[in-house]
Parts: C-alpha cells; structure tokens; sequence
C-alpha cells in the first residue's frame, strides 16, 4: 500500500503528483520528499525491479519498478535525491 507507480511533475516544477498502487494519488512539494537510502544503492538495481525508499510528511513511500518506468524524467528523480526544484 506504501508503493509509489509513478510520479508525475507539475508544470510549476515544484511539486509532484505520486500515484500510489493502493489509495490514489497524492500531491506533494519536491522539497517536501527526503530520501531514505544513499542513491549509490541504484546503480545494482537500475534495471532491475527495486523500492527506493522516501519519506512525504512522516510516512514512508516506495518508488516501485524501474526508474524509468516510475520516474520518465531523470532530472525529476535527480531534484527528489537532492531536495530541489527543477527549472522549466
């Protein structure tokens, strides 16, 4: 209930909409999402299925598949492991 299927970013570049496999969508800031694991840890599992652990407002969420499948946009996936925005 905790996985994450894909992540869509708002044209604001700020935030993120996370559709989660159980309880719908949800929208959150980007600065708002903080890693749970070192990023290092994706380079073992880029093409395999994995969950990447974050945190969204003291819950913990799980990036669910590949990355290029939950996240199509690296840049996106790059500002979540760095807290940041991104520039449209």
């Amino acid at each position: 209930g905790n996985s994450v299927r894909h992540v869509e970013l708002h044209r604001d570049g700020k935030s993120v909409t996370l559709h989660k496999f159980v309880g719908g969508a949800m929208d959150v800031k980007i600065k708002d999402i903080r890693k749970l694991q070192h990023e290092k840890s994706l380079v073992d599992t880029f093409e395999e299925a994995y969950l990447f652990p974050i945190e969204v407002a003291g819950k913990t969420l799980y990036l669910h598949g590949n990355g290029h499948e939950s996240i199509k946009n690296g840049e996106l996936f790059r500002a979540i492991i760095n807290g940041q925005s991104i520039k449209l």
